[in-house]
């Protein structure tokens, strides 16, 4: 750093490194942009399924779809009504497509429908 701004930044004195002029300068400015980076990478705290909204993606190969798949939508659409989930069935190594397929909930009959893949 002290090559590319032309500063030593740090200077040795009897009391040991005192920083120089353009170091305390940036200072401030290199505090708010690691705070906006931490913050930026922070979890989010409060989240709350019941208000979450938008499409989850969900990949299992057959085995798991037969065992699981129905709890799971089931468990969603009681925990997340306003969440759109999309399964994705795929077999090791494949990974789904980018084309999707839409699945719908019917919260009063706790099933699911999705169009084979």
């Amino acid at each position: 750093m002290r090559e590319l701004l032309g500063d030593p930044l740090l200077v040795w004195t009897r009391g040991g490194f005192q920083p120089t002029e353009r170091a305390l300068e940036l200072h401030a400015t290199v505090q708010e942009a690691l705070g906006a980076l931490e913050a930026a990478f922070r979890a989010p705290e409060d989240f709350r399924p019941a208000q979450a909204t938008g499409v989850l993606n969900i990949g299992l190969g057959a085995h798991l779809e037969t065992v699981i798949a129905g709890p799971l939508l089931q468990r969603l659409a009681e925990e997340a009504p306003e969440v759109i989930p999309r399964l994705h069935r795929f077999t090791a190594p494949s990974i789904p497509s980018r084309s999707t397929t839409s699945c719908s909930i019917s919260p009063s009959a706790c099933s699911a429908t999705c169009p084979s893949a």
